[in-house]
């Protein structure tokens, strides 16, 4: 079973010409972001960003893969092999309306 923890529906294009649509569970998995200034380059600002804690992510429960952001599955560095983001994106005139499946973190 999939369950979303984003705000967003996904339209994951796979395998057929109808996508086939995953509706938030209504719970989020989000990551604290810290952004600290590090200089600038040619005028703009220039920061480090690191990652902080995952909230929002429930237990691993036999059977169930958590769709969350690819920053979050990036924070979890290949720690939860049940967690998934969203895979290759499908694009119409530049818009991201879709993905092509799901990608993991080793």
């Amino acid at each position: 079973m999939l369950v979303n923890l984003t705000p967003h529906i996904l339209s994951v294009h796979a395998g057929s010409d109808v996508p086939v649509a995953i509706s938030p569970s209504g719970f989020l998995a989000r990551v604290a972001v810290t952004l600290t200034p590090c200089g600038t380059i040619e005028g703009f600002p220039l920061v480090s960003r690191s990652y902080g804690d995952v909230t929002g992510l429930p237990d691993p429960i036999e059977g169930t893969t958590y769709v969350v952001s690819a920053m979050v599955l990036e924070a979890l560095k290949g720690s939860r092999p049940d967690v998934v983001a969203p895979g290759d994106s499908v694009r119409v005139d530049g818009v991201i309306v879709g993905c092509r499946g799901f990608a993991i973190n080793k």
